[in-house]
C-alpha cells in the first residue's frame, strides 16, 4: 500500500505545486490539434523492486503538429492531459522527457520511449534520481544510467 501511494504521488503530473519543464498539463479536450500518428495503452507497471503495480488506465498518442513537430500526449481519466514537447530520435526510438519538481522535494523525470516505426512496445519510466542534465537546442536531455526507475510501465501499441 505504501508503494502504491508513493507511486501515485510520482504520477501526479497535474499537481498545482509542481514546476514542469519539457511539457505542460492541459485540460482534457484542449490537447493540441494535429494528426495522430501512433497510439499506445499503458500496461504492465512495476516498481523499482520489480513488484507489479496496478496500472492506472492511461493512453499515450503521438501527434504530428501542423509545423511538422511531433508531441506526445498522455491521457488519464480524472486528470489533466500531459503534452510533452521535449523529444528527439535516438536510434529506433523516439524519446520524450518531462522534468517535474515539487515544492520541498527534488526533481524527478518522466521518460517515454516509443518506436519510430512499427507496432513495437514502448516504455514509460519515472525516475527520482537523475545522474546528469544538459540543455539542447530544443529542451534538455537527462540521463539516469545506473538508477532503477521508481516506476516502469509498458506502452502497448493499439
Amino acid at each position: 500500500m505504501k508503494t502504491a501511494l508513493g507511486l501515485a504521488a510520482l504520477l501526479c503530473f497535474s499537481c498545482s505545486s509542481a514546476k514542469i519543464a519539457g511539457g505542460a498539463p492541459v485540460a482534457p479536450g484542449s490537447e493540441p490539434e494535429g494528426m495522430a500518428v501512433a497510439y499506445f495503452n499503458v500496461t504492465r507497471c512495476e516498481d523499482a523492486n520489480g513488484a507489479r503495480v496496478p496500472e492506472q488506465e492511461g493512453h499515450v498518442s503521438l501527434v504530428r503538429m501542423p509545423d511538422a513537430r511531433i508531441v506526445l500526449v498522455e491521457r488519464r481519466p480524472g486528470y489533466d492531459s500531459l503534452v510533452v514537447e521535449n523529444g528527439w530520435d535516438e536510434g529506433d526510438a523516439r524519446v520524450f522527457q518531462l522534468a517535474m519538481k515539487r515544492t520541498g522535494g527534488g526533481p524527478f523525470l518522466r521518460e517515454y520511449r516509443v518506436p519510430v516505426a512499427g507496432a513495437v512496445t514502448g516504455r514509460v519510466v519515472v525516475v527520482d534520481r537523475v545522474a546528469s542534465w544538459r540543455d539542447s537546442s530544443r529542451g534538455f536531455h537527462a540521463r539516469y544510467e545506473g538508477e532503477k526507475p521508481a516506476l516502469s510501465c509498458d506502452l502497448a501499441p493499439t
